[in-house]
């Protein structure tokens, strides 16, 4: 018996001259097609996706994904941030994260003499201005009081402050987080509590706007403590009392995955 004749998988006919092998199986050299241009692939590099072959160029043009930060093309290992946004590995070292969201923010991008490194996306929505805080400032009000934490017709006022005077209030006593305060203080006589002052929060300049209200509930949750009576309790057992906002109100590392281009 003769040896069986190879079949191309490009045109299904026997092959009587030369051949290649390639993803498992047999093709006449012309029939072996990059299925991004069409054109014949030479060579031993090709790249492979769905089970097709490109040329390199054509895979990396039409395929790959792109780093949202350099632009180039993803080959092999590369990193996925929480937003889903793919970037080089390098990047990772190479550039500062936002002190809000973990996005990378490229030189060009950065703020001179900023206090804090922003990117555009949290930027764009910062709060900046007592105009801009009022309207938030009363939504997120109305929020906690459906939620039922009433504040007995206390006048509340928010205080846009920079980071030196934030961190003089918190060194003063009182109580917050590194992102806000809230400003009171405690009257005693003999040991024993007397009465609460509340003056107001405090909230950092320049949040964007979905964490300035997660920054200010959680500071009125503070407030609704002192309103209702509620003092003396541990840090630990405060902070988790008021930490129950649906917003995140804390800065917190922004975990990244490695992705491996198919």
């Amino acid at each position: 018996m003769g040896a069986i004749q190879p079949i191309c998988k490009g045109c299904g006919q026997p092959i009587w001259g030369n051949y290649l092998r390639a993803l498992g199986a047999t093709w006449h050299p012309e029939h072996f097609l990059c299925a991004g241009c069409g054109q014949m692939i030479q060579g031993s590099s090709f790249q492979v996706h769905q089970g097709f072959p490109y040329h390199i160029e054509c895979y990396n043009r039409q395929i790959a994904p792109h780093c949202i930060y350099c632009g180039k093309p993803l080959i092999g290992e590369f990193l996925v941030d929480y937003w889903g946004q793919k970037f080089c590995r390098e990047h990772e070292k190479q550039f500062p994260h936002c002190s809000y969201c973990g996005r990378l923010v490229l030189p060009q991008q950065q703020e001179q003499d900023a206090e804090t490194i922003r990117c555009p996306v949290c930027r764009s929505s910062a709060i900046d201005t007592s105009a801009e805080a009022k309207p938030l400032f009363s939504r997120v009000i109305r929020w906690m009081n459906s939620q039922g934490l009433m504040y007995n017709n206390l006048k509340l006022s928010l205080d846009l402050c920079g980071r030196a005077h934030l961190n003089d209030l918190l060194r003063e006593g009182n109580v917050g987080h590194s992102l806000g305060a809230t400003t009171s203080a405690m009257y005693t006589q003999n040991g024993r509590f007397v009465r609460a002052e509340i003056n107001g929060i405090a909230v950092l300049l320049g949040l964007p706007a979905i964490l300035f209200q997660g920054v200010t509930v959680h500071e009125l949750g503070h407030v609704w403590l002192i309103v209702t009576g509620v003092h003396q309790l541990p840090p630990w057992a405060e902070e988790g009392s008021v930490n129950c906002s649906p917003i995140a109100t804390t800065r917190k590392p922004i975990p990244l995955r490695v992705a491996i281009t198919a």
